[in-house]
């Protein structure tokens, strides 16, 4: 239940919340620099709620006694060292819900212009609707959000590559994970969605310093795990 609930959020709720903050400050001119903050917007998300608060969750109960007594830098180290291993049957649930339910899904949801047509076709107050409505509905093309989608990638990689040496099953699962997504993506990319714009390079250096953090973050939780 926790992961499908934080899967529902991620897929669900963010998206719009983080889309209409960016484009209520009108600060993004143009759709690449729109999903460029919104991706990391997610990136954010996905390793301080979802990675580090959902590990010290997972382990909450067990390790609130440890919790009230911890001092210092070092009895920081170690609760967290601890609480690491002992969260990571949360995270294969969530990688392989993920993997499983998550990717599969995409195959099957209407596509975007089905969807906008019968939102404007049956949830508007004037019954009126033109075959030239209808057609630009249906037809018309759409794109991934990509913030989105790299940025739900990141959760994926980020647990996977921090659990690497802790608990060797949750970067298996995510292996999974990314062979589903490459072929989900390859035939939604090459059937469905349609590029609506160019980014210039701009994605490249953004995802390879976050995928560095990435890896920061693992080399960082596995030294605290060892210590511990």
């Amino acid at each position: 239940a926790p992961s499908l609930l934080l899967s529902v959020w991620s897929a669900a709720v963010l998206p719009n919340a983080f889309y209409g903050m960016l484009q209520g400050g009108g600060s993004h001119i143009s759709l690449s620099s729109l999903d460029v903050a919104v991706c990391d917007l997610y990136y954010y998300f996905q390793v301080i709620n979802v990675f580090f608060c959902g590990m010290m969750g997972a382990s909450f109960m067990q390790q609130i006694n440890q919790a009230v007594k911890t001092t210092g830098l070092a009895g920081v180290i170690t609760l967290i060292g601890t609480a690491l291993p002992s969260s990571s049957n949360f995270f294969i649930n969530y990688v392989s819900h993920r993997a499983l339910s998550g990717m599969p899904m995409k195959l099957f949801i209407p596509h975007g212009g089905v969807r906008f047509y019968l939102v404007k076709r049956y949830l508007r107050w004037y019954k009126t609707y033109s075959e030239r409505e209808k057609a630009y509905s249906l037809f018309r093309t759409r794109s991934p959000r990509f913030g989105v989608e790299v940025g739900n990638m990141f959760a994926v990689f980020v647990v996977a590559s921090a659990f690497a040496l802790v608990s060797p099953l949750v970067p298996v699962v995510g292996a999974a994970y990314m062979v589903f997504a490459y072929f989900t993506w390859k035939y939604l990319m090459l059937y469905v969605y349609v590029r609506q714009y160019e980014t210039g390079g701009v994605w490249f250096p953004f995802l390879f310093e976050r995928l560095l953090g990435c890896l920061g973050v693992c080399a960082a939780f596995t030294a605290a795990a060892l210590g511990a």
